[in-house]
This record gives structure tokens, C-alpha cells and sequence, in this order.
């Protein structure tokens, strides 16, 4: 029954007490019995009809919630933090790589310029475009061949020049919290390398 059907049978009981209150000696034991059965009854199965839509809401809920659980578990396996562990030491086992590259040019700048600089060769003839400095310090050392000049790679400033170009190519500049960003803390500081010219030769390429 329907709470319309409810509000009918409780309007018939209410009809047949006053009926009785007002003295109709018509109306029955029985009758009044009845419409309160009936009345009864339709509370009941208004009250069946309620639990019935309130578990199929429930039901509902439930499915929803577990369908969800079940697309956020998915989507953060797909993107679990183990795999991104992997990037990272991939990431660091290069980044190790290139500081190792950096200071192996480095050494092989100074050990250049070092056998160019000697008396000896120095002051032989032949190969004019050849000239090296050497002073001991990674920025005073150089050894220049034809048009193409070498010099230290320290790779500090590559780091810096490389962490940095991520930084300012990211949307929101890598944060690190709410007010500051890897890009703004980055800012100062070297923002070319010796290794740019190579960069730009190789992407050329690609």
C-alpha cells in the first residue's frame, strides 16, 4: 500500500470515532474494528515499502562506493609509487653518469692543454691554429683547435642549466610548496653550460 492508501484507510477510521463521538448509534464494533485494522495494515506495509526503498538506496550507495573504490585502486596501481622508484634511480644512475662524463671532459681538457703547453710543443711550428692555456684552474684552462675552443665541463652548472629548463618548461614551475617553486629557486645561477652547443647539435637531429 501507498501512503496515499494510508492516508485513505486513516481518514475512514477517523470518520467512522467521530461518527461515534457524535452519537451515531449505527456504526458497529466491527466497523470500527476493521478500519483500524485496515488503518493498521497500510501503516505496515507503508513501513515494508520504506525499508524496501531505503536498502535499494542503500544498495545503491553501496555499489557506488565500491565501483569507486575499485577505479581509485586501479588508477593509483597504474601509477604506484614502486614504478616511479624505478624512474628515479634510472634518473639518478644517469644524472651519476653525466656528472662522471662532466669531470672525465674535464680532466681531459686539462690534460690537453697540459701537453700542449709544454715548451717543447709550444714553441714548435706547424698546426698554428692549435693553442692551449693552462694555469692550473679549471677556468683558466682551454685548448682551442681550429674554430672549435674546449674548455672545463663542470657539472655543477650542467645540473643547474638541466634541472632548471624542466623546471621552467613545467606549468607550474615544479612547486615545492605554496609560495615557492623550483623554477623560481633556480633562477639564480648559471643558465648556460659549456655542453649547450652539443645540446643544440643533437636535438637537430631528433
Amino acid at each position: 500500500m501507498t501512503t496515499t492508501q494510508e492516508t485513505s484507510a486513516g481518514q475512514v477510521l477517523a470518520r467512522l470515532e467521530e461518527r461515534v463521538r457524535s452519537g451515531d448509534e449505527a456504526v458497529t464494533a466491527e466497523e470500527i474494528d476493521k478500519a483500524h485494522g485496515l488503518h493498521r495494515f497500510a501503516q505496515l506495509r507503508k513501513e515494508a515499502a520504506d525499508r524496501k526503498a531505503e536498502q535499494a538506496r542503500a544498495d545503491a550507495a553501496a555499489r557506488t562506493r565500491a565501483e569507486a573504490i575499485a577505479g581509485a585502486e586501479q588508477l593509483l596501481d597504474e601509477h604506484h609509487l614502486d614504478a616511479i622508484a624505478v624512474k628515479y634511480v634510472a634518473a639518478r644512475e644517469a644524472l651519476a653518469a653525466l656528472v662522471a662524463a662532466c669531470e672525465a671532459r674535464t680532466g681531459a681538457v686539462d690534460t690537453a692543454a697540459r701537453m700542449l703547453s709544454t715548451a717543447a710543443v709550444r714553441e714548435a711550428s706547424g698546426r698554428p691554429d692549435v693553442t692551449a692555456q693552462c694555469d692550473g684552474s679549471t677556468k683558466g684552462t682551454r685548448v682551442e683547435i681550429g674554430s672549435e675552443r674546449h674548455v672545463a665541463l663542470e657539472p655543477g652548472p650542467v645540473l643547474h642549466c638541466l634541472v632548471r629548463r624542466i623546471a621552467d618548461a613545467h606549468p607550474r614551475g615544479l612547486p615545492l610548496d605554496y609560495t615557492y617553486s623550483l623554477a623560481r629557486q633556480l633562477s639564480v645561477g648559471p643558465r648556460t653550460s659549456p655542453l649547450d652547443s652539443a645540446i643544440g647539435r643533437l636535438d637537430a637531429t631528433t
